[in-house]
């Protein structure tokens, strides 16, 4: 009777053991650390992209850094790294998208300096790599890219005419120089014919730049150096004009 009345006594001991056990197994099984993660990531699935960035890359991070994260479930590690370069990538792009705003646009040059200086800015401005999905086709990289060709473009452009109008008053200058020698209206008429080629404001300043949809000559004539060719070369034809009538009354 007494071994009899002992087992249910056992039996309620070795329950309640089972129990206890069972309790501890459940309070130790998640750590401190995959709580943590737990947490940032609940966080993460309510959060708002843009939302404490910084901070929450910190924590992040910071989770990543413990000696314990390798211990943790395969699954928590891998979705804790994704978020954390996923919101890196954000930064990155946020960054970017910060420094493309202090360049100005190609179009508000007023000297070649100056275009020269942005060209130098958007061509050294890197572009952000591994972006989330959602921001692969970034406005901001497509603007950086829109704006670097104008640069070029109206290098180009301001290269060439500076050179044509260079090439123009220099033979202008040199019958100048050279009044006394024959055939001075001819040479004068030679230097207009070399004239008829160059872009004016009152002729091209809406036309369309070369391999351009977005910029006219506009943007170049409103270059300082552009114009003072344009002043110079208006103050040289007021000289040689008289020369070439006097010549067609005689």
């Amino acid at each position: 009777m007494t071994g009899a009345k002992q087992w249910p006594i056992v039996a309620a001991i070795l329950g309640v053991l089972a129990v206890i056990g069972t309790g501890v197994k459940l309070a130790t099984s998640t750590s401190p650390l995959e709580a943590r993660v737990d947490e940032l990531l609940a966080r993460e699935s309510g959060t708002n992209a843009n939302a404490n960035l910084l901070e929450r890359i910190n924590d992040l991070s910071r989770v990543q850094e413990d000696p314990g994260f390798a211990k943790l479930p395969a699954t928590k590690q891998s979705s804790a790294r994704e978020r954390l370069a996923e919101l890196k990538g954000i930064k990155s792009y946020q960054d970017f998208e910060k420094s493309m705003a202090e360049i100005p646009d190609p179009k508000t040059a007023r000297t070649i300096g100056q275009l020269n200086e942005i060209t130098q800015r958007l061509s050294q401005l890197r572009e952000p790599e591994d972006l989330p999905d959602f921001l692969k086709p970034g406005g901001g990289i497509r603007e950086r890219q829109l704006r670097l060709e104008d640069a070029q473009i109206l290098s180009q452009a301001a290269e060439q005419m500076r050179k044509q109008y260079s090439m123009v008053l220099e033979a202008g200058n040199a019958v100048l120089r050279n009044r006394n020698e024959p055939r001075l209206p001819e040479r004068i008429r030679e230097v207009f014919a070399l004239a008829r080629d160059l872009k004016t404001p009152e002729n091209d300043k809406d036309k369309p730049l070369p391999g351009s949809d977005r910029l006219t000559y506009a943007a170049v004539f409103q270059l300082a150096e552009i114009q003072s060719l344009l002043q110079e070369w208006k103050k040289l034809k007021e000289k040689l004009e008289p020369a070439a009538k006097s010549e067609k009354r005689s």
